[in-house]
């Protein structure tokens, strides 16, 4: 097994990723701050401005960075579009199921639901209300799709964790991606299916109350007949 010297002497960019990782850890860089020029850095880490480079192409890949034309490289930290790609290509090479991403997606909305009864602004309260009001009415497929994906997504929101709205962010776009036809189902299923409407009220009434017991219930049956629909 080969020790850490021998490590960072292969892979010299890595310098550059564990510095910018140290960096905002510690509060010296933070979102929208200039990193140092590339021979800086280089001179700094004892590394190639080619090893810097290639650092800095990862970190921008990862979304920790932006680069300007002739300004230099900026911490951006604007993670949602690598995140999406990233699961997209796990759910494609390992085949992951409707049944994973549904359950997957249960256990994020549950959690935020504890969240979000303690702090949904007003205003989320309204906007929630507003999504099941027009999910309801909605008298197309699209409509209905994107108020019962709006409504959801403001659940998420309301539980002002950051790792829970990027997460569930980048599910959406898998299951958008990857599984119109389920979706397809569920849409139809919903339009005469009143029970699946009530999960949906439930739901709301949950975080519009600050109720608790009442938003898990509406999770719970909600899911379970998305597992009904899914075949």
């Amino acid at each position: 097994m080969k020790n850490s010297q021998e490590n960072v002497k292969e892979k010299p960019y890595q310098l550059v990723i564990d510095h910018v990782r140290g960096e905002i850890l510690h509060g010296n860089l933070k979102p929208g701050d200039r990193l140092p020029g590339e021979r800086e850095l280089a001179e700094q880490l004892g590394i190639s401005r080619n090893s810097v480079r290639e650092g800095l192409r990862i970190l921008e890949n990862m979304g920790v960075t932006s680069s300007q034309h002739g300004a230099g490289h900026y911490i951006s930290l604007n993670f949602d579009e690598p995140m999406t790609e990233t699961l997209s290509l796990i759910y494609t090479m390992k085949g992951m199921g409707r049944d994973d991403l549904t359950q997957f997606r249960y256990c994020l909305e549950r959690e935020a639901m504890h969240l979000a009864v303690d702090y949904a602004s007003e205003q989320q309260k309204i906007m929630i209300g507003k999504h099941l009001e027009a999910l309801l009415s909605a008298e197309t497929e699209k409509d209905r799709y994107e108020h019962d994906m709006a409504l959801h997504m403001t659940l998420i929101e309301a539980s002002r964790n950051d790792y829970l709205i990027t997460t569930y962010r980048a599910l959406t776009n898998v299951i958008e991606d990857y599984i119109p036809v389920f979706r397809g189902k569920i849409i139809e299923g919903m339009k005469s299916n009143h029970k699946l409407e009530d999960t949906h009220r439930m739901l709301v009434m949950g975080v519009v109350n600050s109720d608790l017991r009442t938003g898990l219930e509406g999770l719970s049956r909600h899911f379970e007949y998305i597992r009904q629909f899914k075949d």
